[in-house]
């Protein structure tokens, strides 16, 4: 909520793109105004059409347990010093949380972050109350995918075809020679993921995938050896390495949650013994959160993700690295043209 000059890019210092990027839609105040019903009297002269709009919303955000309200202020307008006032009574009097921006000659977001992380914290309790620490409470995942030179495979994928596969070599943590590390073959078909891969020494692996020496010859090497020839000139293009905290459910252990955090890109040095570094991923303070159930989401956690307006999206960690790449590359031929 803020006043009209609010939805200038220039003075929100994009904050509505801020809270989206946090996986929140965004409603102005007109758009929900309509559906609530101030109780009289106010304790402030409500004589202007923006006030009353104001405190509408206010309402509307009372009686709903998937809206939160949050004001833009911009302090130089004395008047707003009345509609904080009257929206925090209006919101903590019925328990909502009210959150205020103020952002007169503001350009650094670190605060407004700091703002919407708290609000998004009340989460938290909810999603561990309800889960524990599952066997692999916490990870260092070092990936390297692997790719035809024209990135065949990551292509296909984000055409979200009914079939799609990846290849990757995972590590957990920084591997040495002979650190076990996983080729991992990635299949989705009809929303089905499928993994497929096997163990062994990081320099075997590594050697085995640029098919400079032989595998196995259990059912997953074929699949792999299969996947090597068929593609013919695979080799790794991205790394991509995030860090993983993996809780399951306390009633019901195949319900699992990932949150992955401190997510890097590169698609240079591309070697696991290389080490976590590149470019992030996701940003500031952002985490990615996956569910992931083999039935109907447990009733407390559609509750708590409902009510805290967080709706399922699609996210491919290895899309949005090749999105950056893309991006990358188009911005250095823009600059070679114009050298």
């Amino acid at each position: 909520a803020g006043r009209p000059y609010h939805n200038d890019r220039e003075i929100n210092h994009a904050i509505p793109e801020l809270i989206t990027s946090y996986g929140l839609a965004v409603l102005t105040e007109d758009s929900v105004a309509h559906l609530g019903k101030v109780e009289r009297n106010l304790r402030v002269y409500d004589q202007w059409m923006y006030h009353t709009r104001l405190y509408r919303a206010a309402k509307v955000v009372t009686q709903r347990n998937d809206l939160d309200l949050i004001q833009l202020n911009s302090f130089g307008c004395g008047l707003d010093a009345l509609t904080t006032d009257e929206v925090q009574e209006i919101l903590e009097g019925s328990g909502k949380v009210y959150t205020c921006l103020k952002i007169d000659e503001v350009s650094n977001l670190g605060a407004a972050r700091i703002r919407l992380r708290s609000l998004l914290a009340a989460l938290r309790p909810v999603l561990f109350s309800h889960t524990v620490p599952d066997a692999f409470a916490h990870s260092s995942i070092l990936n390297l995918y692997y790719d035809t030179p024209d990135f065949r495979m990551i292509r296909r994928s984000q055409e979200k075809p009914a079939y799609k596969e990846k290849l990757r070599l995972r590590s957990y943590g920084v591997p040495q020679e002979q650190t076990p590390v996983f080729p991992e073959i990635k299949k989705k078909s009809e929303g089905m993921v499928y993994k497929r891969r096997v163990g062994m020494p990081c320099r075997d692996a590594v050697l085995y995938l640029s098919r400079q020496c032989p595998g196995g010859d259990d059912q997953i090497f074929r699949e792999l050896d299969w996947m090597l020839s068929s593609y013919g000139s695979l080799a790794p293009r991205i790394f991509l390495s995030y860090e993983r905290d993996s809780r399951k459910g306390a009633e019901d252990p195949s319900l699992r949650l990932t949150l992955d955090r401190r997510m890097l890109w590169r698609a240079d040095a591309l070697d696991l013994r290389q080490g976590a570094w590149g470019s992030p991923l996701l940003a500031p303070g952002q985490v990615l959160l996956e569910v992931k159930i083999t039935n109907a989401a447990p009733l407390w956690l559609a509750r708590a993700l409902s009510e805290n307006g967080i709706f399922p999206t699609s996210f491919s960690k290895c899309g949005r690295a090749f999105e950056a790449l893309c991006k990358e590359k188009t911005d250095e031929t823009e600059i070679k043209r114009y050298a």
